[in-house]
């Protein structure tokens, strides 16, 4: 079955089951003008990014960096085969898929086979349940979208999951980009110990705090576990700190799950690159480096959801010589 065919018999099949759930549970006052209304809090984003239905809040790791040309919505080559769903049905057909994925494994999402799946094929499904949809230009002829969509009946700017979509210039979706809550146990249990694993930590205020990225790297799988959050600072007998790593730091805020094609050859640097420069990725150490861990030692600590144990770096291992 062609991604194409596949994502309209699982759309169909879904809007079908929600259809007849939300007209068992009764329509709500709420119509779809109310999702892109001038009540709607606007956000100051420059107008050089182009809104495809309405303004747009701050979500971690998919906010796009700010370019400088406008660029259009290119028009969909056939109208669009799918009818617009009501704001409540939109709520349920998320919730579904957050839940099934659309029936596919990871790092197909929803449907979507990175390094197959067209723009021209998804964007009609998307933009039936989408928030709002926003484009930019990007480098290496690449365009990003970033949809955005509801969590809640009625919507809120709160409670919406973001995800991007980079396009290359045949117009094939090359990666996917999803805040998708997916804890670190979670990961670790269904995909086993990372290839690699890659760190930033630094301490902010206030004192005895961290800021921290975690990126569970799986090159062959196509997916890259992203985490960043706050801990606490671990200091010694010695008054020697630390940067303690434990199953409490790990929380549900700032996950975001990074999807590609399994057999194209990509290294970290590669990956974060359309994300951070030269500079800031050589800041980004590897576990191995900076510890006594290894990935296996973190996939044996952190697959347990009840483990005491934690991973602890010293402060001075991040800093650049």
């Amino acid at each position: 079955m062609t991604p194409k065919n596949y994502i309209k018999q699982t759309w169909w099949l879904m809007w079908l089951s929600i259809f007849i759930s939300a007209c068992t549970a009764g329509e709500p006052g709420t119509s779809q003008t109310d999702l892109t209304s001038s009540n709607t809090p606007s956000a100051s984003l420059s107008s050089s990014v182009t809104p495809l239905v309405s303004t747009v809040t701050h979500v971690p790791f998919l906010s796009p960096t700010l370019s400088n040309t406008p660029s259009p919505f290119p028009p969909t080559s056939t109208p669009s085969p799918y009818p617009t769903l009501s704001p409540t049905e939109a709520y349920l057909l998320v919730e579904d898929l957050l839940v099934t994925n659309g029936g596919c494994e990871l790092p197909c999402w929803w449907g979507i086979q990175p390094g197959e799946t067209s723009w021209t094929e998804i964007e009609p499904f998307l933009q039936t349940f989408a928030w709002q949809i926003w484009i930019e230009p990007r480098q290496n002829g690449l365009t990003q979208y970033t949809a955005y969509f509801p969590l809640s009946d009625p919507p809120t700017w709160q409670e919406s999951r973001g995800v991007s979509f980079d396009v290359n210039d045949n117009g094939i979706v090359t990666m996917i980009r999803t805040d998708t809550k997916y804890p670190v146990t979670e990961l670790l249990e269904r995909f086993r110990a990372p290839a690699q694993i890659w760190l930033l930590a630094y301490p902010v205020q206030p004192i005895g705090q961290f800021e921290y990225e975690l990126y569970l790297f799986y090159p062959r799988q196509g997916i890259m576990g992203v985490y960043a959050d706050y801990g606490n600072i671990k200091t010694a007998n010695d008054q020697k700190q630390f940067f303690a790593f434990c199953q409490s730091t790990f929380s549900q805020t700032g996950h975001a799950v990074w999807m590609w094609k399994p057999d194209i050859e990509n290294s970290f640097q590669h990956i974060l690159s359309s994300r951070r420069n030269l500079e800031q990725l050589a800041r980004y150490k590897l576990l191995v480096d900076v510890s006594s861990w290894d990935e296996k030692m973190f996939f044996d600590t952190f697959s347990d959801p009840v483990t005491i144990s934690c991973l602890e770096i010293p402060v001075d291992a991040f800093e650049t010589q």
